[in-house]
């Protein structure tokens, strides 16, 4: 039940006209521009009654007033000057001016600030442009005419050695650029062997490496494996440490797919009950 905030009655609100001291009300509310006298108390509420100072204890002001006795004292204190850490005057720190030990700007040797400038990492130089360059169609025609498979089995290194313009490529990139000119060689030169794609050798070198259960030819390096067959020696050492690597990869790529597979259905196992059936095979 509602109950009145000034006459106390039961059944109404202290801004309703039932209420006696309802003129009293509107009256108040008129001068002071709040609810009754709540708002005149707050008006006249004191901040400065919770205040305690901090230097004499007594209540109703602060250390930095004219009030407390101790005012006098407060305003003669001074802060302590700093130290400075490298001459270990006061008044100053180290890396002010006024310190006699601190260097100027100015005096900075130009050799030194152009040496820490360089300091950082140089950004990386891009190799000049394959496609279309008098490098590639040189290196292509020197595998195209090569009868005698002089440059199949030489390296990339050895290779890059042979012409200036070679050396200007960096030696990662022109692996690969000597690697796909040696795949249409073999497409071209008849008497160099199939590419590697399309190739019989390829397909022995996968199925030994899928039907190896225990593990043994997968974990040889590139120079051991190529003994396994003569067919793997009519292609480079890079070759088979390029193609063989990818495949590998794949193959412990699909490997951790199946593993994954296999836990989910063993872990769903054991939450998934089997189908109870009747004699009938009704559920």
């Amino acid at each position: 039940m509602v109950i009145c905030g000034a006459c106390g009655q039961p059944g109404h609100r202290r801004n309703s006209k039932k209420c006696q001291f309802y003129n009293e009300y509107i009256q108040n509310k008129s001068k002071s521009g709040n609810c009754g006298q709540e708002g005149q108390r707050r008006k006249t509420k004191n901040p400065q009654q919770n205040m305690v100072c901090s230097a004499c204890g007594d209540a109703g002001h602060r250390r930095n007033s004219r009030k407390c006795r101790f005012y006098e004292e407060n305003k003669s204190r001074k802060k302590n000057p700093p130290t400075c850490g490298a001459c270990g005057g006061q008044g100053h720190r180290r890396n002010s001016p006024t310190c006699p030990l601190n260097k100027d700007k100015s005096t900075k040797n130009p050799d030194q600030e152009g040496n820490r400038s360089n300091s950082k990492k140089c950004p990386k130089t891009k190799n000049p442009k394959w496609e279309g360059s008098a490098a590639q169609a040189e290196l292509r025609s020197i595998l195209n005419n090569d009868n005698d498979r002089k440059y199949l089995f030489t390296p990339a290194e050895e290779l890059q050695k042979l012409q200036p313009s070679f050396a200007v490529y960096q030696l990662s990139s022109f692996k690969g650029y000597v690697i796909t000119l040696k795949n249409e060689a073999m497409r071209m030169n008849k008497n160099w062997p199939e590419p590697w794609d399309k190739s019989e050798v390829m397909k022995h070198a996968k199925t030994l490496l899928l039907e190896d259960s225990n593990g043994t030819y997968q974990a040889m390096d590139v120079k051991t494996f190529m003994k396994l067959s003569p067919l793997f020696k009519q292609y480079p050492l890079d070759y088979l440490e390029r193609y063989l690597g990818k495949f590998l990869k794949k193959m412990a790529k699909n490997k951790k797919i199946v593993e994954f597979d296999e836990a989910c259905l063993r872990h769903n196992r054991l939450f998934i009950l089997p189908k109870i059936t009747t004699k009938n095979g009704a559920p």
